[in-house]
């Protein structure tokens, strides 16, 4: 996963003159596929998202133009803090393809102002993107309610949100400055803070699944301190996600199955026990190295059973 620091994130954006032909392109490749017939629906989904992704990173330059589009966090853009970095749709895209599929036709002059207003991206960091996956709201109002601030790469000053989709006024806009974002709590020294005797278990789990694209986010309480554990979450599509795992400071491990979705061999293990929860069902604990190969198990299974949504 990218970090912003090798992306050179703090570069100004430049609009260059493929956007339209590109955006154009994209959209009509969209529209081609909103009117297809005789394909079955989830193939009929899943070309559309692809679609999304080419209208989204049209505007973006060389030599990353996934990255280098036009809106982009203060956490992303401030590259005296190391982060790793996504491309964030601000509405999701499994969100904007029910909106195209729910409407019998599109014209391509309704479906270009759809997209202009509906499908835009934006840089984040993980922490970021993590702190917006809890956010039940849509849109621009999920930015707002995660406290992350956007920068218009153009423009070189904030960016003001949407009417509607923020109350924050504009002398509080106004105050953000690029490289001034409020830093969350630093998964390693959480973790020698609160890990106690679990501590270098926690750190071991989380360097094997290190190799996997996911943000891991220290939780909170409601007064702002340190939660009871760490939130592992999906990184891989640039979508909202729930937790797929909770790294607990005691070594439980809670992921987001139910014991019905386990392999047998997992199922019939003694050490993943089964608890009565809608969401997050299967739990171990770590103990040593045999459980470290258990639970990274075990989060695997939850994030590939996410990603297949």
């Amino acid at each position: 996963m990218p970090t912003n620091t090798a992306l050179r994130l703090d570069r100004t954006y430049m609009e260059e003159a493929h956007v339209p032909v590109r955006r154009e392109s994209a959209l009509r490749a969209i529209h081609h596929l909103l009117d297809l017939e005789n394909v079955d629906l989830a193939h009929k989904k899943e070309l559309i998202s692809i679609g999304l992704w080419k209208w989204t990173e049209a505007e973006g330059f060389p030599p990353h133009p996934k990255y280098h589009i036009r809106l982009r966090s203060v956490g992303s853009i401030d590259v005296e803090r190391t982060a790793k970095v996504n491309h964030e749709h601000v509405w999701t895209r499994s969100w904007i393809t029910g909106e195209l599929l729910r409407r019998e036709s599109w014209t391509l002059d309704d479906l270009r102002n759809f997209l202009t207003q509906y499908a835009v991206a934006c840089i984040v960091t993980t922490d970021e993107h993590a702190r917006l996956s809890q956010s039940r709201a849509t849109g621009w109002e999920r930015y707002r309610e995660a406290g992350v601030l956007v920068w218009d790469m153009l423009t070189d000053l904030p960016f003001e949100l949407p009417i509607g989709a923020d109350t924050s006024s504009k002398d509080e806009q106004a105050t953000a400055r690029r490289g001034s974002s409020e830093p969350a709590f630093l998964v390693d020294e959480a973790v020698a803070q609160q890990g106690g005797a679990q501590a270098s278990n926690l750190r071991r789990l989380l360097a094997r699944l290190g190799t996997e694209e996911i943000a891991v986010v220290v939780g909170e309480t409601r007064e702002g301190g340190v939660g009871d554990y760490l939130r592992v979450h999906d990184f891989s599509t640039g979508e909202p996600s729930p937790a797929v795992a909770y790294l607990h400071w005691n070594g439980k491990v809670s992921v987001r199955l139910q014991h019905t979705e386990l392999p047998d061999y997992l199922a019939s293990d003694p050490d993943v026990r089964s608890v009565q929860h809608r969401s997050y069902g299967v739990n171990t604990r770590l103990t040593g190295h045999e459980s470290l190969d258990l639970a990274e198990e075990l989060v695997t299974l939850a994030l590939d059973k996410v990603r297949s949504l």
